[in-house]
């Protein structure tokens, strides 16, 4: 035990039922060390799964509307001009790809500020 970087062992007792809470959120945590888990809730208070999803439909919008400019400007460059369409196509999705970033930003607040 003296070699161990961590020889302290603290002892908690749950009942049946929070025992099932609390393994119910090391499964959402993805975590698999009771140990860690613990630790990480005792001293950070919440632990943080991303949703990486939301954050790749992000990007994946950007690089569309990236795309999007890109012919746009292609298009203007060589007949020296450019539909209405064209640019009201690309200001709406640069208003859904703003509106994904407020949500996400929202979100983030609400984690940072434990929920409220």
């Amino acid at each position: 035990m003296e070699n161990r970087k961590r020889p302290l062992r603290m002892i908690i007792r749950v009942d049946e039922k929070e025992k099932e809470i609390i393994l119910s959120r090391m499964k959402e945590a993805k975590q698999k060390d009771f140990s860690t888990f613990a630790r990480r809730m005792l001293l950070n208070g919440l632990i943080i799964t991303p949703n990486w999803e939301e954050l790749k439909e992000i990007h994946r919008q950007l690089s569309g509307v990236s795309n999007n400019v890109n012919q746009v400007a292609r298009i203007a460059n060589s007949t020296r001009s450019v539909y209405k369409s064209d640019v009201d196509e690309l200001t709406r999705q640069v208003a859904e790809i703003r509106s994904m970033m407020f949500d996400l930003v929202e979100l983030m607040g609400k984690i940072e500020n434990g929920g409220k």
